[in-house]
């Protein structure tokens, strides 16, 4: 596999390098992690661990919000939170969980991976502004040029940095392994289920004389013995946990198959699942950057709140065989 963009991406995986491995400066912990089925996030964990492997520090531990257990850490530990789409009012668990963690570390260095930020209520911003600013050691990291600009503009108190998504960290081999060169001339419209899909016309966009499959993730459509059994471990812990109050032993299985067996699982058949295809057309901002990684040309539509948007207009806009298409008037 040739990638015609192979040198645009490596030079978004050096910018995150050059700008985040002088701040992880000790051993670290990195919480706040998906544990879940969406394949884009878990492609954002599996960049993260890549570009980690590079770091000459130690993870102490991680783990997701539900196995969470406050590690006894002294002050000098780096806490990495998760990168995303979460830094708002969309997704509360995620949003809720940062905060404790903020200040529950008074005194550590935390750093928030890239995020989208979006707020629907002023008030939530607000909010949240008064939490961060009183920690004297937060960075976060913006994921396109439109959440920079509103946390420069509220965080004032926080240093603000701006990356690109993490799985851009993954690396050509681990993509190469899994990857399916015999795509037949098929081509997908990645079509996301979720509360930031928006109902535009997106078939007026798609040729008409092409043969096209409308798919989610697979790992939404179908159920697969490693989904299943990270949801047994994951439901017996919560239980032993609420029940008879020993849930470390449980808890560590849990972060320990998700990290080992769930996380690896999701990306290979992410990979095999993007790979399949000639060209694809996506709502979902993993698809797209998953079929740059792949090599297939990709035409990407907003979703809910502009994020697709704002991530290609600050990234993307000199990579081969990507397009956006706009249904705003502007």
């Amino acid at each position: 596999m040739r990638n015609y963009n192979k040198e645009k991406i490596q030079n978004l995986r050096s910018l995150i390098e050059h700008s985040l491995t002088p701040l992880i400066d000790n051993d670290y912990i990195y919480l706040d992690l998906p544990y879940h089925n969406n394949i884009g996030d878990i492609l954002i964990w599996k960049g993260t661990e890549e570009f980690l492997t590079k770091i000459n520090h130690n993870c102490l531990y991680r783990c997701d919000f539900e196995t969470y257990k406050k590690p006894k850490v002294d002050d000098k530990v780096v806490i990495l939170l998760h990168g995303g789409g979460n830094i708002g009012d969309i997704w509360h668990v995620h949003s809720k969980f940062r905060k404790t963690i903020i200040e529950s570390f008074p005194n550590n260095k935390i750093i928030i991976l890239p995020q989208t930020v979006h707020y629907e209520h002023i008030s939530n911003l607000q909010k949240d502004v008064a939490i961060y600013s009183k920690h004297k050691h937060i960075t976060i990291c913006a994921r396109d040029n439109h959440s920079y600009s509103i946390l420069t503009k509220n965080f004032n108190q926080n240093k603000i940095l701006n990356l690109p998504d993490m799985a851009f960290c993954i690396s050509e081999k681990f993509i190469l392994s899994h990857y399916k060169e015999d795509n037949l001339g098929r081509n997908l419209f990645f079509k996301r289920k979720d509360r930031e899909f928006k109902d535009y016309p997106y078939e007026s966009s798609i040729p008409q004389n092409i043969k096209i499959s409308e798919k989610e993730w697979p790992s939404m459509d179908h159920i697969s013995l490693p989904h299943v059994t990270m949801r047994i471990i994951q439901i017996v812990s919560h239980f032993i946990g609420n029940f008879f109050f020993t849930p470390n032993l449980l808890n560590r299985i849990v972060n320990w198959y998700a990290y080992k067996v769930y996380m690896p699982f999701l990306c290979k058949i992410g990979i095999k699942f993007i790979s399949s295809y000639s060209k694809v057309y996506s709502t979902r901002l993993h698809g797209a950057i998953l079929s740059i990684l792949t090599n297939r040309p990709i035409v990407i539509f907003d979703n809910s709140y502009g994020k697709n948007r704002n991530f290609c207009e600050s990234w993307l806009q000199d990579f081969n065989n990507v397009d956006f298409v706009s249904f705003n008037k502007d």
